[in-house]
């Protein structure tokens, strides 16, 4: 957000973090005690506007960002541990727990970007140049 000329601009970038995304959700205007702000305009890193965006479609990214990284970290534990879906109780005895050769050696692993792509929910401002 910026204040010039003594106004406040509430914006959000082209990519922005979900912080950067949940802050400005979260402002409000001068002499307002509630964020009541329902359109904020895009811009690309230099600041140039590229476009507007709805609160109710940042909520909606926000929502589906979420959404995507709790399936992947669920996924991600499930590869950690084993499908240990298919042991059956039948009184059959089910073979010892193994885990994954990669699950006991040292990996990084690759966190998902706190980065948001808002061109795909954005209107592009008619009058920038593409």
């Amino acid at each position: 957000w910026s204040t010039a000329q003594g106004s406040t601009l509430i914006f959000v970038h082209k990519c922005s973090s979900t912080e950067e995304i949940r802050e400005a959700l979260g402002r409000s205007l001068p002499g307002e005690d509630r964020p009541t702000v329902n359109g904020f305009p895009v811009v690309e890193a230099g600041g140039q506007l590229c476009g507007l965006i709805t609160r109710d479609s940042l909520e909606s990214l926000l929502r589906e960002h979420q959404h995507l990284n709790e399936n992947s970290r669920i996924a991600n534990d499930r590869r950690m541990l084993g499908d240990r879906s298919s042991n059956s109780r039948t009184g059959n005895r089910a073979a010892p727990f193994m885990l994954p050769v990669e699950a006991v050696q040292p990996r990084t692993v690759a966190a998902l970007p706190s980065e948001i792509d808002l061109t795909k929910a954005m209107d592009a401002a008619p009058f920038v140049i593409q």
